[in-house]
């Protein structure tokens, strides 16, 4: 993306985006500890909580309210 540009970000800083729901992995057992959930429970991408609700409430185009 261009602001990764504009920041003179490295790219190798940020995974590749993927699709919502797309299964990432499990869950490696010291991340499990860290967390207290089991080791192994699937892992998938999410969404950003404000564009999810933009999409959910219509506003699917520029310029549309919802």
């Amino acid at each position: 993306p261009q602001w990764i540009e504009r920041l003179e970000l490295s790219r190798s800083l940020f995974p590749d985006p993927v699709e919502p729901g797309t299964f990432l992995g499990e869950l490696p057992p010291s991340a499990a500890r860290w967390l207290g959930l089991p080791a192994g429970i699937p892992i998938a991408a999410g969404a950003a909580d404000t564009q999810s609700g933009l999409l959910g409430s219509g506003a699917l185009a520029s310029g549309v309210c919802a």
